[in-house]
Parts: structure tokens; C-alpha cells; sequence
């Protein structure tokens, strides 16, 4: 299920994707973040099993899709999504 954070317009946070439950013994060896029109994605990195990005903007009222790419370390290499919502509120 995806997970949902609550932010407010001037607010820049970091938003993290623990991807270990599904890795097993593999390691993310790529990751990439689609950021909807609205927000703004930043400052994005990865170590062997958690991915983050720091997300600003959004608009009062708005909730975005965020989603997460990410591409292991296998042979063949294996590529999974995970998506989080963003609301943006009055804090």
C-alpha cells in the first residue's frame, strides 16, 4: 500500500523508500523519481536499500503522485515502482 505525508507549501522534506523487505539479499543499484508538475524534487540519492528525495511546492488542497524507480544490482537486473501521495495543507 502506498504510504501518504501531509506538507505544507514552503516546507522542503525529505521523503524516503526503504525497499529492504523487498530486496532480500540484492543491492538498488539505480534510482530515479517521477515528480508531478506542482512539486519540486530535489537532492535525490540511494544507498543499497533505501532511496530518498527532498520534495518542495505544491499547491493548498493539491495531493501529488509521487513515484519511485528503482533498478538492482542483479544479473539480470530486476526494476520495481513504489508511489507515495503528498497533501498539501496550512501547517
Amino acid at each position: 500500500m502506498p504510504k501518504s505525508f501531509t506538507k505544507a507549501p514552503g516546507e522542503k522534506l525529505d521523503y524516503q523508500e526503504d525497499w529492504s523487505d523487498w530486496l532480500g539479499t540484492e543491492t538498488i543499484a539505480s534510482s530515479s523519481w517521477d515528480v508531478p508538475s506542482g512539486l519540486t524534487g530535489t537532492d535525490s540519492s540511494n544507498d543499497s536499500d533505501t532511496t530518498t528525495i527532498f520534495l518542495s511546492g505544491g499547491s493548498i488542497g493539491g495531493t501529488y503522485m509521487v513515484r519511485n524507480v528503482i533498478t538492482t544490482s542483479s544479473s539480470p537486473a530486476k526494476i520495481a515502482a513504489r508511489h507515495i501521495f503528498i497533501s498539501i495543507s496550512k501547517r
